[in-house]
């Protein structure tokens, strides 16, 4: 843990800091007696103004992806535009999975997504977000979605949603949920649609008024067309697609019965691969 507090505020760092990192936080009462002798170190407006420069950095932290619980928080937002976003996003996503059995949730963060699936495997590559949700008694691991840590046709569902944005556009990265699912089973994936107006609309303004949140994350962007031609190469069957405000894209695919774990796919145009 990197603490930059030199004086009584490096105590609300400590704690926000633990807590944005995964970890319990425990309060343990004790008694605090007078002092007896010496005198105290604590100048008053020196403290003061060291507190309220480092409770706005910490304000900062909590408020940004870096916090364990960010996707969680989001949901119970007080901003009507994020919390509308993000129990959309549930609905859509719950309702496709929760019956569809055993679910791999790749990069599913602290969102109450797994959260409600019963029957689900988190999988995060920051190690807060697993941190967090074993505290809730949900299964997780931190891994990569370039090299899942799951056997062969191991799920009857994966989950991918709001993650293949945030990383380098690869085909191993579409081969690995291929290969964890299993015949027959469903593929659920989300993105934001590079392609409407809608999303390009939205994103300045979300970076605006967020800075520090998911905009300058986004690397790789998806559209309909592209992300749909590159699934349905691979031989992922399409059946449902939806939209968020129509600009986030989800759509739910299955894997067909009866093929094989190692049919070729199809790579990527090097055309398709620019952003």
């Amino acid at each position: 843990m990197r603490i930059g507090g030199r004086n009584f505020e490096v105590l609300e760092e400590i704690l926000v800091k633990a807590y944005a990192a995964g970890f319990s936080i425990t309060e343990v009462p004790f008694t605090y007696f007078p002092r007896h002798r010496g005198v105290s170190h604590a100048r008053l407006v020196r403290f003061g103004l060291d507190l309220a420069k480092s409770s706005f950095e910490l304000w900062k932290l909590r408020n940004s992806l870096e916090s364990a619980d960010y996707d969680a928080r989001a949901f119970y937002s007080m901003i009507p535009p994020q919390r509308y976003w993000q129990r959309a996003r549930h609905h859509i996503i719950t309702s496709w999975a929760r019956s569809a059995g055993l679910t791999l949730d790749v990069g599913c963060g602290s969102s109450m997504v797994i959260q409600s699936l019963t029957t689900a495997i988190g999988m995060d590559y920051n190690f807060a977000k697993a941190r967090y949700l074993h505290r809730l008694k949900i299964p997780a691991v931190r891994a990569s979605a370039f090299a899942l840590p799951f056997g062969d046709e191991a799920f009857d569902c994966v989950v991918s949603s709001q993650v293949i944005e945030h990383i380098a556009r690869e085909q191993v990265l579409f081969d690995e949920m291929w290969r964890v699912l299993r015949p027959g089973g469903i593929l659920i994936i989300g993105t934001p649609d590079y392609a409407t107006w809608q999303w390009r609309t939205i994103e300045p303004v979300y970076g605006m008024l967020l800075p520090w949140a998911y905009r300058d994350e986004h690397v790789t962007h998806y559209t309909r067309a592209d992300l749909s031609g590159l699934l349905e190469r691979m031989g992922f069957v399409h059946e449902e697609t939806t939209y968020i405000a129509g600009a986030e894209l989800i759509m739910r695919y299955r894997k067909p019965a009866g093929v094989q774990l190692a049919a070729a796919h199809t790579p990527i145009p090097l055309a398709a691969k620019q952003a």
